[in-house]
């Protein structure tokens, strides 16, 4: 503790509160020593702890969980730093927070650019996987008694020919302030190209091979203007896509590997060293190989940057140098002369040389631990020390004996309720100090608890997410791999027969499901057919109903019309003589019925005749014949 706290913890504990005394001891101000006995003023780090964002032992909580996302390659940004400090107190920290936030901890955090990496290259960095690698390899080496100058690695980089790497510049500040400088121009052609390159264990290589992209399939001569067979050993092919193939990679093996290593070989086994690539795998390649006693290895899945030499020490140069004489042949043409494929031989040849030198090749064997033999070059990244050290680089000076697994376990919360239940008889500053553990243990417990609850709900949405993907079949060098159990494949003679064995059981296999499918298919086609004629049935027993329903309908118009005619009929009486063709106009006045003649006494000779009906016109209505008979 500091002497001002001693000198406080002195006076609380004597009887005689004599400040003067206490400051001279300690060798403090009397007047500092007074007001913080007093509680008028605290401490530079208790007042400074006030106004932090996050007390100490959330931000070590903070430190450790970026441990945690760094070990399993995803370690966080600032923004993400930010976020998890504002869910942990409920306020936004400002944008300079994560800068002061680092640098309290500096010797335990830095930050800087990254690279990325493919999460399947970090999860195959195994040390099972690497030692049985390197005891596979060491133990097929002796046994076929592989020399240093017989050991080759081949692999493909590809080329986007107009694209540049991110290297630092100098510019005007005035520019870059003004938004006229936004960045570094470059051609920007996106046509790609295949390199094959082959290096030996003994420093040297094998020529260079490039695949250009030929929809035809033919290479042009315009694309190699500058080629000069004497200057320049290399070698060219093309594929409409500009990868390569099973057809390129066997033909790479025939034309170019066999005849270049052969003489240098003589009798001798030679290992030849891939990745999993498809092209390096097919039956036809393997069986080459072993008639010409070629030993094929192929890496650990997603390993070749820690286990290739390749990848480790010549194609990031190479990389480098090809960006750099790109970036030359833009600045000398002012950008005016766009790159295409005939001007990328020019280009790469160059920073081919550079790249591919003695050194840098030794230094690939070298760091991969295969010539010179030495495994740890590679095993040492599994190095206990380092993880103790980071496991260790959260400690901190203000840690106290509260530690961060505190609450995590029922011995943990009894070594609480004792030093509770001991703190309670003691004086005030044990009282004090036990209640400061207690918090900062509480706030550990609540920051990590946030944390975990994150973390799950991630975990959570991950595993939703990879159970709708489906599973997908795996090729027959999976499968001996996973028979193998981990490490490297080495396709010796019996695993060559092995492999020629699985190859065929996957196309009996292919057969069959192509024929389950086929009458898959037929059944499908046959019930559709089926049901189709049964729809059609259906649609023609509708069509002969409705037909059906319209002749009735019509007939039943018909009838009614008809009735309704009768009936008009039987309320309008005739009025003119059947024989008369006129039609009347209008019409006709509603006739009133004869009332019947009253019955008048007459004399015989005064007999009345009847008076005759007329018409509108004046003319005479005759009486109809069958009202005679009435």
């Amino acid at each position: 503790m500091a002497p001002v706290d001693d000198a406080i913890a002195s006076l609380k504990s004597s009887e005689s509160k004599n400040i003067s005394e206490a400051a001279k001891k300690y060798n403090v101000n009397r007047s500092t020593l007074s007001k913080r006995f007093r509680g008028k003023t605290r401490s530079t780090a208790e007042g400074y702890e006030t106004q932090r964002l996050l007390t100490h032992k959330q931000e070590l909580v903070l430190v450790e969980q970026i441990n945690r996302l760094s070990e399993w390659c995803l370690p966080p940004t600032p923004l993400m730093v930010r976020a998890w400090a504002s869910d942990l107190c409920g306020t936004e920290p400002g944008k300079n927070w994560s800068a002061g936030f680092r640098a309290r901890h500096k010797d335990a955090l830095d930050c800087r650019y990254l690279d990325t990496l493919d999460l399947e290259r970090h999860k195959a960095d195994s040390e099972p996987s690497y030692s049985r690698y390197f005891a596979t390899l060491e133990q097929k080496i002796t046994q076929y008694n592989i020399k240093p100058h017989n050991c080759y690695n081949m692999d493909e980089k590809g080329f986007l020919i107009g694209h540049l790497q991110k290297v630092r510049r100098i510019f005007p500040k005035a520019l870059l302030k003004t938004r006229k400088l936004l960045g570094t121009g470059q051609d920007g052609s996106r046509h790609w190209i295949t390199l094959i390159a082959t290096i030996c264990a003994d420093g040297s290589s094998l020529p260079p091979a490039l695949i250009y992209k030929a929809v035809s399939g033919n290479l042009q001569d315009t694309w190699l203007q500058e080629y000069n067979p004497e200057e320049h050993p290399c070698w060219f092919a093309s594929s409409p896509n500009g990868w390569t193939s099973d057809e390129l990679g066997l033909s790479w093996l025939r034309s170019l590997f066999d005849p270049q290593t052969s003489d240098k070989a003589k009798r001798d086994w030679r290992l030849l060293m891939l990745d999993g690539h498809g092209s390096h795998c097919t039956l036809d390649f393997l069986e080459w190989c072993h008639k010409r006693r070629i030993l094929v290895a192929i890496y650990p899945p997603h390993s070749t940057h820690r286990l290739q030499p390749l990848d480790v020490s010549l194609f990031g140069p190479l990389a480098a140098h090809y960006s750099q004489a790109l970036d030359a042949h833009t600045r000398d043409s002012l950008g005016l002369s766009s790159v295409s494929k005939r001007d990328f031989f020019t280009i790469f040849y160059p920073a081919f040389d550079k790249a591919f030198t003695e050194e840098n090749i030794r230094s690939g064997w070298r760091k991969t631990g295969i010539e010179p033999w030495d495994p740890a070059q590679v095993l040492k990244i599994f190095d206990k020390e380092a993880g103790e050290a980071l496991d260790g680089s959260s400690a901190s000076t203000h840690s106290e004996s509260l530690g961060s697994s505190c609450l995590d376990s029922p011995r943990a919360t009894r070594k609480i309720r004792r030093i509770v239940r001991r703190s309670v008889a003691a004086d005030d500053v044990r009282k004090d100090r036990t209640i400061r553990l207690l918090g900062d243990a509480y706030l550990g417990a609540s920051a990590r608890a946030k944390l975990a609850e994150e973390r799950e709900r991630g975990l959570l949405r991950s595993v939703d997410s990879e159970q709708k993907k489906r599973k997908r079949g795996s090729a027959f060098t999976e499968q001996l791999r996973e028979n193998e159990g981990l490490g490297v494949l080495f396709f010796s003679p019996s695993k060559v027969v092995r492999a020629r064995e699985l190859a065929a059981a996957q196309e009996l296999a292919k057969d069959d499901e192509a024929l389950d499918r086929l009458l898959r298919a037929q059944d499908r086609a046959q019930l559709k057919a089926q049901k189709e004629l049964e729809a059609q049935q259906r649609r023609e027993d509708r069509a002969i109903k409705a037909a059906a329903r319209k002749a009735q309908k019509a007939l039943d118009k018909a009838q009614r019309e008809r009735d309704k005619v009768a009936k008009k009929a039987l309320r309008q009486p005739r009025t003119e003589p059947l024989t008369s063709s006129r039609r009347p106009r209008g019409r006709p006045p509603k006739q009133k019925q004869p009332k019947e003649p009253a019955v008048i006494a007459i004399e015989p000779e005064a007999e009345m005749v009847p008076e005759q009906p007329m018409s509108r016109t004046g003319r005479a209505i005759k009486r109809p014949r069958f009202f005679d008979d009435i």
